[in-house]
């Protein structure tokens, strides 16, 4: 199968032109329709930053410098600006780790769906609540007409997360973007935020950014370990688990308090 993302020789780069501080190094990957893939590593490896690149959402002062990033074929760099929002809008879903700050605190939840949906699908108003409610049912809300109505605050943090999801998925993007989706989640609403995304990856292409290797190896298909921008390992989930090849991936797995829970369809949201 083609893939659906390309990712190759990526590198980013941070500060002056003429003094470069490298993020990340020749980082190179594919996530075919259906498939997904599970990038790992510890703090400042360089996880987040290549999701962002994917998404166009770099920082300020931080830059792709080399590589290709290909969408359905599409040269993601050839694009405009107003071009790439558009294209993260109708093909690039993406859940961030804090939705409490990715969220704006003065507008509606279901205001800012809506506002996707309008935008990205050309609905009427009226449409795209409709939308937005059946979306937030989708992912398990309770209440979702209610729902519509509150502000991030009025959520917990699980809601909210679901939310999110909710959101990423509202205009069936082809690739969806998880950047560390379980972060300050206790144990029970990690699991049903993990069986959701799950489903939410069904056909579509799904990178998981992650520190966690259980999480992982509950949800990915393949494995991509990174350490200082570079990757060290790549390859089947099944495998690098049961026999990794580099002793950074042994490490990880040394650490990890347990690679014993449930996968995250076992748990009902």
């Amino acid at each position: 199968m083609q893939p659906l993302l390309r990712v190759e020789g990526l590198r980013i780069e941070a500060g002056a032109a003429g003094h470069p501080v490298p993020l990340v190094e020749e980082l190179s990957f594919s996530i075919a329709p259906g498939e997904v893939l599970g990038i790992v590593g510890e703090s400042g490896s360089g996880k987040s930053m290549s999701a962002y690149a994917i998404a166009g959402l770099l920082p300020d002062g931080v830059r792709v410098a080399a590589g290709r990033l290909e969408l359905e074929g599409q040269s993601l760099e050839d694009l405009t600006a107003t071009a790439r929002r558009k294209l993260a809008g109708d093909r690039i879903g993406m859940v961030f780790q804090d939705p409490l700050s990715s969220f704006n605190p003065v507008r509606t939840i279901g205001s800012i769906l809506q506002e996707s949906a309008v935008r990205h699908r050309r609905l009427s108003a009226r449409e795209a609540r409709e939308r937005v409610v059946a979306a937030l049912a989708d992912v398990r809300l309770p209440r979702p007409e209610t729902l519509f109505d509150a502000y991030p605050h009025h959520l917990s943090g699980g809601q909210r997360q679901r939310a999110m999801i909710a959101l990423a998925l509202l205009n069936d993007p082809a690739l969806l973007i998880a950047d560390e989706p379980t972060t300050a989640l206790d144990a029970t609403v990690q699991l049903q935020v993990l069986a959701l995304l799950e489903r939410g990856a069904a056909g579509r292409a799904t990178l998981l950014i992650t520190h966690d290797l259980g999480v992982a190896a509950g949800l990915c298909d393949r494995i991509l370990v990174m350490q200082a921008g570079r990757c060290m390992e790549h390859g089947p989930t099944g495998r690098l688990l049961d026999a990794p090849s580099h002793p950074y991936t042994r490490q990880l797995l040394a650490a990890a308090t347990s690679l014993d829970r449930p996968a995250p369809g076992a748990a009902p949201p």
